[in-house]
């Protein structure tokens, strides 16, 4: 070892740029294998919570054959639970809308933002999907509540928004807006560029932004069966796909 060591100080001697271009080399490339390590893990941890947050606890769910483009009638909720196995059921509304800044009413070009807004029911969300792990202050929509609304940490940061302040939510720049009390702040990662932000409102509330034909709409109808098993699975899918 001793022998390996004074030929690398000799070496390094009688040539020292050769040696500092070796030693930035080797640098740059454990640098690159940190980054690419740990671009992988934000990225893999993002898909992962975007997956749980959409999905949640469910066994089941209808949705229409266009995905988050479509959507079912509200009604199949209570439907479904009419059906052997079926232990709960909620439905959940994703539209993309604008978050308006500033007083809409006074300012003719307000700032304005892209956003999901996804729309729950609080009194069943809550036993599919764990929100408030995710929860930093305030805290989420109870049943019963209106025009409230949860938000991201980083975006709350990116537009000055605080717990009690009003954001402004409307489905186009010639629609009507609709003002929302910000009650929570939670954490979420986000793949800039391919995500945007999440707002979290009373089902209800987003619906009246976008009526449609009269008749309530959502985008998911998700299901918690009491039995998991392969049989159960497969009898419990047939008979929701009947009612659906």
């Amino acid at each position: 070892m001793q022998h390996w060591w004074q030929v690398a100080i000799r070496n390094s001697r009688a040539r020292p740029g050769r040696t500092v271009l070796s030693t930035l080399a080797i640098a740059l490339g454990v640098g690159a294998v940190i980054w690419v390590t740990g671009a992988y893990e934000f990225i893999r941890q993002s898909v992962s919570e975007e997956v749980w947050t959409w999905i949640g606890r469910s066994h089941l769910a209808i949705e229409s054959k266009f995905g988050e483009s479509g959507t079912v009638y509200q009604s199949l909720v209570e439907e479904v639970r009419s059906v052997p196995h079926v232990l709960h059921s909620t439905a959940r509304l994703k539209e993309t809308v604008e978050a308006v800044f500033g007083d809409p009413a006074t300012e003719a070009e307000p700032e304005t933002a892209s956003v999901d807004a996804v729309g729950i029911m609080p009194k069943t969300e809550y036993v599919f999907r764990d929100h408030d792990k995710m929860l930093l202050a305030g805290g989420l929509p109870a049943p019963g509540d209106r025009r409230v609304a949860v938000i991201e940490q980083g975006f709350a940061d990116e537009h000055g928004l605080g717990l009690d302040d009003t954001l402004h939510l409307r489905e186009g720049p010639f629609a009507p807006t609709f003002a929302f009390r910000v009650i929570g702040l939670v954490e979420r990662r986000r793949v800039r560029r391919l995500q945007q932000p999440t707002v979290l409102v009373p089902l209800v509330d987003l619906q009246a932004m976008k009526p449609r034909d009269g008749t309530a709409r959502v985008t998911k109808v998700d299901i918690i069966l009491d039995d998991t098993s392969p049989k159960t699975l497969a009898i419990a899918a047939a008979a929701v796909r009947k009612v659906a």
